[in-house]
């Protein structure tokens, strides 16, 4: 695997959890198609390091995706619960909804 300068998984071990925290950080989204591709990689990397951690494992994900969700449409309730922002949302939003949607997360705060 290369170096990647802008992640780092944390593995946390307790007498009655084991827990992983992986902080993300992405580039804006105003990318041409070169940075895009690359963006991409980077989210299916993400998808991969998620794959590999043990489902009893409580897993928190610390992303800056520089992602806009705003308002949750009925089948998003699952991730988003019933508040959003009224704002836009960008395709970084939407990658990342779809990302919490296929893993079962939670967005919070």
């Amino acid at each position: 695997m290369d170096p990647d300068k802008r992640l780092i998984i944390i593995r946390l071990k307790s007498k009655h959890a084991k827990i992983s925290i992986i902080q993300r950080y992405a580039p804006m989204d105003d990318y041409d198609d070169s940075e895009q591709d690359a963006y991409q990689k980077r989210f299916k990397k993400l998808q991969n390091i998620f794959n590999s951690i043990h489902k009893y494992h409580i897993k928190i994900i610390m992303v800056d995706f520089n992602a806009k969700v705003g308002q949750p449409v009925e089948e998003e309730r699952k991730a988003l619960g019933p508040n959003g922002l009224k704002c836009q949302r960008n395709d970084d939003g939407y990658r990342f909804v779809n990302f919490c949607l296929l893993n079962e997360l939670y967005i919070a705060g």
